[in-house]
């Protein structure tokens, strides 16, 4: 749409679904029983939304478990669907370890072995640019000596390194939706070396604006936030500490981190080039 096209369609085989999009904000959502059709785009166009995923293998569900998608992938029931339809092996990097600790929750404190593990849960790697999280999605009652009740939700648990050994935190949903952007954007591997060479609140704060950012079209990014310099189109984006990222907007719509400099190092860089009359006024 920021393109200028008056018609986007979304297709996503995982649900068997399109979503008609005439504007950033009117999506139609069309299913298997619905005939998709261009309007006034392409007058005469029809075809059954169910054809477009005839060629595609079944989807098995699971016996005794309820687990259709309902809420597009930035949902839980997505991320559980899609665990098991890819048949995602229940292991990620350096998983095999002999006793993972649960803390916080309804889990606090129980420890599992890896079999367990592997059999009470559902694992749930996310990998990315920015490097690979792993969640564990327990459902209710499902581990060892646990006292939930059968029907209560299920909880969401993140891999981390501490000090005694590998361990799974508790964590809300909207941290699961956080980690299915954050391996949305992109980096460069230049700009990997100086992101992991910043200190862990200003890398930490970098993720976290560039996630803010990705809810959003660039042409509604604040200015105070982050601003055009170039048609690639490339944005310097403000960081805390003076800190500035170069971000690329890829023809995917993702965001790529470029490059990350302090404020000072631009402004030398910048005065440079513009007594060599080499930077034009978007970046003065």
């Amino acid at each position: 749409m920021c393109a200028g096209v008056d018609l986007v369609w979304f297709i996503d085989p995982d649900e068997r679904k399109v979503r008609v999009f005439r504007s950033p904000d009117d999506a139609t959502p069309l299913t298997a029983k619905d005939t998709l059709v261009c309007g006034d785009v392409l007058p005469g166009f029809a075809v059954p939304v169910a054809e477009l995923f005839a060629g595609l293998p079944a989807v098995n569900k699971p016996k005794g478990e309820e687990w259709e998608v309902s809420g597009g992938r930035n949902s839980l029931s997505w991320w559980l669907g899609y665990s098991k339809r890819c048949q995602t092996p229940n292991r990620g990097t350096d998983m095999m370890h002999d006793k993972y600790q649960f803390f916080g929750g309804p889990y606090d404190g129980q420890v599992v072995s890896w079999m367990s593990l592997n059999r009470d849960t559902t694992l749930l790697p996310i990998p990315g640019d920015f490097g690979l999280r792993e969640f564990a999605i327990v459902p209710a009652k499902r581990l060892p000596e646990t006292k939930e009740d059968e029907t209560g939700p299920v909880h969401i648990y993140e891999r981390v390194n501490r000090s005694d050994g590998v361990g799974f935190e508790l964590r809300g949903r909207l941290t699961l939706d956080e980690a299915w952007r954050q391996a949305r954007l992109k980096i460069d591997p230049r700009a990997k070396s100086a992101l992991f060479a910043l200190p862990d609140d200003i890398r930490r704060a970098t993720v976290d604006t560039l996630c803010t950012l990705d809810r959003q079209f660039p042409q509604l990014w604040p200015a105070d936030k982050a601003r055009k310099i170039s048609d690639d189109p490339l944005y310097l984006v403000n960081l805390p500490n003076d800190y500035r990222a170069f971000v690329r907007v890829t023809e995917t719509g993702q965001l790529e981190l470029a490059d990350i400099a302090r404020e000072e190092t631009i402004r030398t860089f910048v005065e440079q080039y513009r007594k060599a009359g080499r930077v034009d006024e978007t970046v003065r």
